[in-house]
């Protein structure tokens, strides 16, 4: 007979999308070593005809976690219990471990009526229906045996199917994720171009500002001047009355006598001078 421990669980996770969180449980089980009494579960009309008594005879260890571990075994030899730990071979004082995984029973009358038991062949001595009763005994179990591994086998195919397509989901997920990224990178470099843009027109524009303020002040000193010099110029157009020139006196003949003290041409442009202000 062979027990498996539910030592593994595995559960559906949906917070950040459909996938799957693997546990195991490293709960201690209590398992007897002799006479293990499996009387109450058996049914049919031989449960009172056969032995119901189990002795055990192996172990089969796991250590570590379910995507990082390692086995051993522990087996009964001649009434003395022996670890195998890969090539190391060291003796067992107690078979009991929290660390089982797999235990594996004879029944008792099977180890009594069989001492000489192979598993290639029958001893031809034993009585033949006992000998039928044991191969139809071990036939069963067999059977169910490989029924339990063909079950073992198609949730291992599932779950495998199911992690190949959790798989290609997160692969996709980050293909899609990365292609975002690019887009987004994309945006913030034209965004970096376009305010570099501008940082350079607006310092174009504020070395135009000062440049135009620096002109309007050279304009202002200019203005300045100017006035200064038409001032200066008004200034020196005014005159009194007495030097004013009347053009009737000088086509009159009398210029020399009232004004010796200015040659003619100097009257004229004197009064040609007050014509213009």
């Amino acid at each position: 007979m062979i027990i498996q421990i539910k030592r593994f669980n595995i559960k559906k996770n949906y917070d950040y999308g459909p996938n799957f969180t693997e546990e195991k449980n490293d709960t201690f089980v209590s398992y007897p070593i002799n006479d293990f009494d499996l009387g109450e579960y058996i049914v049919g009309p031989e449960k009172n005809n056969i032995n119901t008594k189990y002795d055990l005879y192996g172990i089969i260890q796991h250590f570590g976690s379910l995507k990082e571990g390692k086995y051993s075994a522990i087996c009964k030899k001649d009434n003395n219990w022996t670890t195998y730990n890969d090539s190391i071979l060291s003796h067992c004082e107690n078979p009991i471990t929290k660390n089982a995984y797999i235990l594996f029973y004879k029944r008792k009358d099977f180890e009594e009526k069989n001492d000489n038991f192979n598993f290639n062949r029958y001893n031809e001595n034993e009585n033949n229906e006992i000998s039928s009763n044991n191969n139809d005994t071990i036939q069963n179990e067999a059977s169910k045996n490989i029924n339990c591994s063909k079950i073992n086998i198609i949730n291992n195919l599932d779950q495998k199917f199911n992690y190949e397509k959790i798989i290609n989901n997160l692969k996709n997920d980050i293909n899609i994720k990365d292609k975002k990224i690019k887009e987004l990178e994309n945006e913030i470099k034209l965004k970096d171009e376009e305010l570099n843009f501008i940082k350079t027109l607006n310092n174009k524009l504020t070395k135009e500002k000062e440049q135009m303020n620096n002109n309007l002040i050279d304009l202002e000193l200019k203005n300045v001047e100017l006035n200064k010099i038409i001032n200066e110029n008004n200034n020196k157009l005014r005159y009194n009355e007495n030097d004013f020139i009347d053009l009737k006196e000088i086509s009159n003949g009398e210029f020399a006598t009232v004004y010796s003290a200015y040659s003619i041409k100097d009257k004229i442009n004197i009064c040609l001078k007050k014509i213009d202000h």
